[in-house]
């Protein structure tokens, strides 16, 4: 059953049944297996984000469509969280790209946002990046974006997928005004 719960970030999908939406990775999607839920959310056609993933998400996520996985988590942040190595085995198992860019939420500066976004440009889209909630990953899409788009455009996009990064605006705008023209 596939129903709209928001009109901009998340569709419920069963992704088990493939006849229910014909190109899953054109939508985000909530996901919910047993105690579980896997929340993606779509930014653009290219990049979506999500809560931490798990070994048995990873033929979900084949499923609709994404062909890379960016983890932005170290390992041994949460007690029992996977680890990148574990499920990069998986991933490989799918013939999906893995790349692990470990950063601390804290720690967000411009060059974090351009390795992210050397990462988006050398990698098969669609591409599914993780963190423990998806903000990070966003963050550094955000950062990356900041010399080329306007920070009230980043923030719609931000924000129509579901996160504040109120927090960030002042680095975004530091950032902006040092590549105006």
């Amino acid at each position: 059953m596939t129903y709209q719960i928001n009109i901009d970030c998340i569709i419920n999908l069963n992704l088990h049944h493939e006849q229910d939406i014909n190109s899953k990775a054109a939508y985000s999607g909530v996901r919910f297996c047993g105690e579980k839920m896997l929340q993606i959310c779509k930014i653009n056609n290219h990049l979506s984000v999500s809560r931490q993933i798990h070994i048995n998400d990873i033929s979900d996520i084949v499923v609709a469509g994404y062909r890379s996985i960016i983890c932005n988590r170290s390992d041994n942040e949460d007690l029992g969280q996977p680890s990148f190595a574990d499920i990069e085995i998986e991933i490989k198992k799918h013939n999906l790209e893995a790349r692990w860019q470990p950063v601390c939420a804290g720690t967000l500066q411009e060059i974090h946002g351009r390795e992210f976004g050397e990462l988006l440009n050398i990698l098969p889209s669609p591409v599914l990046a993780y963190c423990r909630s998806g903000t990070r990953s966003i963050m550094l899409w955000a950062l990356f974006q900041a010399r080329k788009r306007s920070v009230s455009d980043i923030l719609y996009y931000t924000t129509r997928a579901g996160y504040d990064i109120s927090g960030l605006v002042p680095k975004l705008k530091a950032i902006k005004s040092r590549y105006e023209i």
